[in-house]
């Protein structure tokens, strides 16, 4: 509009403000979309009879964007653009079609060869045993813009569908739909792809369809190593203790961001729920709300030059650590949901990192712990849970509880969670803990701005 503001269909508006807010995010996606373009052509490439088809719609189109916006807008008068704006993943989106007879092998080769890349997953969801909508949506982060964008996977009918279905999906969309005309649109696109093809074992993919044992390769084990027991010994960083863990968890998903408290008092009276999975002290729990609630293009690229680590990795860690939540072990057979519950110390070192007040000593201290936060998060994405539930593995207090007991090193590879297998958090480097495992010693040497990849 002449003003600067935008009108749209069924009286969707943005003012000036919430516009140029919309042209501007658009703007930033363009600018990201060549090189991410260029990697996920290179990733279908490699899988058999993949491709990339509608790659003229690669970029969300302006009117479609600001009609989500708006949309949104109408629905929360309260909330701020920008924060609509973060929320959107798939202002850059691609389709890679595979053919039927070869879809889930293909899925889950372009998955492994995204992560290899650095891509961090968002969000992934699996809707072939679903009633209504068939195919793989999911979001990533490319690690070089902080971009997120949407990668769908596909076979060709599956697409037709897609594509028949579109006006549905849209009419779906709008504003003002009366139940029942809610339930006449999704009945028709139940019936619509429920004449789609379900390739074999479709259904089954997932992200980290991996256990220990599939990873034993890529670690390096001895071919005669066997299954042995080992005796217990003690964790290279002085043992799994109130003091050094960090939380235990398996799967992990994207939490919702907010500057509020992040604790609240679960079903069970217990500390979890949507927020940590223990309450905190009142100093870590402020430093790190704030920490998390920063949008990463503002804190990530101070903290990377105050301490020389890679910008890539301190966005991962910061995912890991702070905004995603885990199914955290508390003891055996006892679980809670919830982000890893800070420790004054590891605030010390984010706020000190994003101050640029840290010292030699603390910003080594600080690279040895997003090391191994970064590759802990790169096995738990792989399948690995953090810890593994084992009753052996837990200290028993003298009243026979396990509260506060801490945990003894695995006994063997089968054991061992992605704690235990990422670099020491206290010393850097993979001391004897992998040896003890009956793996063979990386000797890998980290480079100064600690970018490590999968086969590190």
């Amino acid at each position: 509009m002449a003003d600067g503001s935008w009108s749209g269909e069924n009286g969707l508006r943005l003012d000036r403000a919430a516009n140029a807010a919309a042209d501007d995010f658009m703007r930033r996606s363009a600018v990201a979309e060549p090189r991410i373009t260029e990697s996920m052509q290179g990733i279908a490439n490699k899988v058999h009879d993949g491709r990339l088809i509608g790659l003229e719609y690669r970029l969300k189109g302006d009117d479609s964007l600001k009609r989500k916006l708006a949309t949104d807008l109408l629905e929360d008068s309260a909330v701020a653009p920008s924060r609509v704006l973060a929320d959107i993943k798939d202002s850059i989106r691609y389709t890679m079609e595979i053919p039927g007879k070869s879809y889930t092998q293909g899925v889950r080769q372009a998955i492994s060869d995204l992560q290899v890349k650095g891509f961090e997953n968002i969000t992934f969801k699996n809707t072939w045993n679903s009633a209504g909508y068939k195919g793989i949506n999911s979001t990533w982060r490319d690690p070089v813009s902080g971009q997120v964008f949407e990668l769908q996977f596909h076979t060709a009918d599956s697409f037709v569908a897609k594509m028949d279905g579109h006006t549905l999906y849209e009419k779906e969309r709008l504003p003002g739909n009366s139940p029942d005309e809610l339930a006449a649109i999704r009945a028709e696109q139940s019936e619509l792809f429920g004449k789609v093809p379900i390739p074999r074992d479709a259904g089954s993919i997932r992200l980290g369809a991996y256990g220990a044992d599939d990873l034993t390769t890529a670690f390096g084990k001895d071919a005669d190593a066997g299954a042995r027991e080992l005796p217990s010994v003690a964790d290279d960083a002085g043992g799994l203790t109130d003091d050094t863990m960090d939380g235990a968890g398996g799967r992990a998903d994207d939490a919702p961001e907010g500057t509020g408290p992040s604790y609240t008092d679960g079903r069970s009276g217990g500390w979890g729920g949507a927020g940590w999975v223990e309450r905190p002290s009142d100093y870590a729990a402020g430093i790190c709300d704030s920490l998390r609630a920063t949008p990463n293009h503002i804190d990530i690229p101070v903290m990377s030059r105050n301490t020389g680590i890679d910008e890539s990795v301190l966005r991962q860690v910061k995912s890991h650590m702070m905004r995603s939540q885990h199914d955290v072990v508390i003891q055996p057979g006892e679980w809670k949901r919830g982000r890893f519950t800070p420790r004054d110390d590891i605030a010390d070192l984010g706020d000190g990192a994003r101050k640029g007040t840290l010292n030699e000593a603390q910003i080594k201290e600080f690279r040895n712990l997003m090391t191994h936060e970064y590759v802990e998060s790169r096995l738990m994405k792989a399948g690995l849970p953090y810890l593994h539930d084992q009753a052996g593995l837990w200290r028993r207090e003298p009243d026979g509880t396990y509260a506060g007991g801490g945990r003894y090193s695995p006994k063997s590879l089968s054991a061992a969670g992605a704690h235990d297998l990422a670099p020491n958090p206290v010393r850097g480097g993979f001391g004897t803990a992998w040896q003890k495992l009956g793996l063979k010693h990386p000797k890998t040497k980290l480079a100064a701005d600690c970018p490590i990849s999968t086969t590190s």
